[in-house]
């Protein structure tokens, strides 16, 4: 249900026929486009593809993050955009923000034209949230720590705030992740899912034997927003469908089932999405980026 396509600068305004590539002396950036909000004419939605990456210095292992991260801030003009950084926990920020270039959240909420807001994801769950009949948007990042600790609920009750109530006609895209086959857990972690809101036992297989899954093994040596439980391999023994709990918590929230489009491949199985879990410490960071056109 998505379209995948190629962005060329600039994205908005510039000369009428100016085919320059989103990158100096570089292809135009892919990009994946949900297609259930691709006909608002107001919104700017999408999620990079690899080989580009947007890792935050901190996640880096090169230096070539930082221009890129310009680059795709002057390609977004005038849209003034607002990267997160993320500390995986539910924690919402609404743009514009005073006194701030790099508010430390998991979720923004985009409510004036000219802003937009990016996170960056490599396992972990980016939803995109529209309210088509007020103009409003949200980005959120949601790992096991961040669905635990309720982002998703904080992120649409602060849009139901703002309005007044969350809308009827609110869109949600949950974006590429790793899928329950490739996203191995511990039960230590499998527990502290099970304690929120919307998660039941059957959002969770139990693995038989005690060999380790290949997807654990790629993510021992890195700090991830997947997380990791704590102990030896052997005792990770349960696969967690990250997508469908995310699904679970939105339908509680009220949103209706026909307006939650998922994104179907596995971030673990498919090259041009990057994955800690099956790349370790040399895995990039994709874009999530929302914004609200002038």
């Amino acid at each position: 249900m998505d379209h995948m396509r190629k962005f060329e600068a600039p994205l908005f305004g510039g000369q009428k026929g100016n085919k320059q590539p989103l990158f100096e002396n570089s292809e135009p950036l892919p990009v994946i486009t949900p297609t259930s909000l691709g006909a608002l004419p107001w919104l700017v939605a999408f999620t990079t593809q690899a080989p580009r990456d947007f890792a935050a210095p901190q996640d880096s292992l090169t230096k070539s993050q930082p221009s890129q991260r310009h680059e795709l801030a002057h390609a977004l003009a005038p849209l003034a955009l607002t990267w997160l950084s993320l500390e995986h926990g539910a924690h919402a920020v609404s743009l514009p923000a005073a006194n701030t270039t790099s508010p430390v959240a998991d979720a923004a909420l985009v409510v004036q034209p000219g802003f937009a807001a990016a996170l960056t994801t490599a396992d972990c769950l980016p939803l995109i949230v529209a309210c088509p009949s007020h103009r409003v948007a949200a980005v959120i990042h949601a790992g096991w720590r961040g669905l635990a600790a309720g982002v998703i609920e904080n992120t649409l009750d602060a849009l139901a705030l703002h309005l007044g109530e969350l809308p009827g006609d609110t869109l949600v895209w949950v974006g590429p992740a790793i899928q329950q086959a490739h996203y191995e857990i511990g039960p230590e972690v499998r527990h502290e899912l099970l304690q929120s809101i919307g998660v039941s036992t059957a959002h969770f297989k139990e693995l038989s034997g005690t060999t380790p899954h290949r997807s654990s093994l790629a993510a021992e040596a890195s700090h991830t927003c997947t997380g990791q439980a704590k102990g030896s391999p052997a005792t990770r023994k349960y696969l967690a469908d990250l997508p469908a709990i995310a699904t679970a918590k939105l339908l509680l929230k009220g949103i209706d089932a026909e307006s939650i489009e998922l994104y179907p491949h596995s971030t673990f199985s498919h090259t041009c999405l990057h994955s800690v879990r099956r790349d370790g410490t040399q895995a990039g960071r994709m874009a999530t980026v929302v914004g609200i056109r002038v």
